[in-house]
């Protein structure tokens, strides 16, 4: 049965959200796409889908963003750009080309911004994102049920799914088992055949 969970939550100095979606499969099928922060507690993770869905090909899709105002440190290779300042510096001294640096100058300069940084979390923060996980298949649990409910009173109820008339009744053919027994006087006869009827039908 098709589903939808999300859910968010505070890991280490961010934040994880999660988004799992599911469809029909006759045997568990996960697929989880996690970023690298969080790559490693990838069978961990696989674990708790599968502790909550037992079958049906479920895909979990995670993101981490880093919490800025908790650690307001930008990803700055501080050793390079100490080394850059010393060099410049130098070079000014030697050639007598007078101080002109300043910070918008030497944030253009190359490889100073690591854009590969990354924040490694600790092992306390798995259980973090497993809660988050659980979150996420329970809302795609419940919207299941929702819909299995619906499904139930469509197939049951006898007016779930057209209004209460006798035109209803031929609205929907005659293999429409809900206006059968709604309406059994208006369900349509089979022809039988005729022995007055010169085509041999009535």
């Amino acid at each position: 049965m098709t589903g939808f969970g999300a859910a968010e939550g505070e890991v280490g100095s961010g934040r994880v959200s999660v988004e799992v979606r599911s469809v029909n499969h006759r045997f568990f099928s996960p697929s989880i796409k996690l970023p690298g922060v969080l790559a490693r507690w990838e069978g961990d993770v696989r674990e708790a889908m599968r502790r909550g869905v037992s079958r049906g090909h479920v895909t979990l899709f995670a993101r981490f963003e880093r919490d800025v105002e908790s650690n307001g440190a930008l990803p700055l290779d501080e050793a390079r750009f100490a080394a850059y300042v010393t060099q410049l510096r130098a070079l000014e001294a030697k050639y007598e080309l007078g101080q002109s640096l300043d910070l918008a100058t030497m944030l253009r300069l190359p490889d100073l911004m690591v854009s590969n940084a990354r924040e490694e979390l600790t092992a306390e923060a798995l259980p973090q994102v497993i809660a988050v996980v659980d979150k996420a298949v329970e809302a795609l649990l419940q919207m299941r049920a929702a819909e299995g409910t619906r499904l139930v009173a469509f197939l049951v109820e006898p007016n779930a799914h057209h209004p209460v008339s006798s035109s209803s009744a031929t609205a929907c053919g005659p293999r429409c088992a809900s206006c059968r027994r709604a309406y059994p006087s208006t369900s349509p006869v089979s022809p039988r055949k005729s022995r007055s009827s010169p085509t041999g039908w009535t």
